[in-house]
């Protein structure tokens, strides 16, 4: 028996923007800044990334390019971007862990 495999592509099982936010929070925890690129990149999408990238002050293809797997945007255009796809970001102090 043959198994076909289809491409997964995660936008597709997003249905809200609830899925959104619990995506994001995972990225920023996990430390991993392609995840959380990917993530910001299709927050970007649904609201479109002409709208994101103006209200980010640069072009679609400069925007494109941040938000892709090899991207790094400044810490500056980060917060510009977060800020265009209404992302408030809070911060809390974690108690360091201790030896058991």
């Amino acid at each position: 028996m043959k198994t076909e495999f289809s491409e997964f592509h995660l936008e597709d099982w997003i249905k809200s923007d609830e899925d959104l936010v619990v995506l994001l929070n995972d990225a920023l925890s996990s430390g991993n800044q392609k995840y959380l690129l990917q993530i910001l990149g299709l927050m970007a999408k649904r609201k479109g990334m002409s709208e994101i990238a103006g209200e980010a002050a640069t072009d679609r293809a400069h925007l494109y390019r941040i938000l892709s797997e090899k991207g790094n945007p400044s810490l500056e255009k980060f917060l510009q971007i977060l800020k265009a796809v209404n992302v408030h970001l809070s911060a809390s102090i974690v108690p360091p862990k201790t030896a058991v």
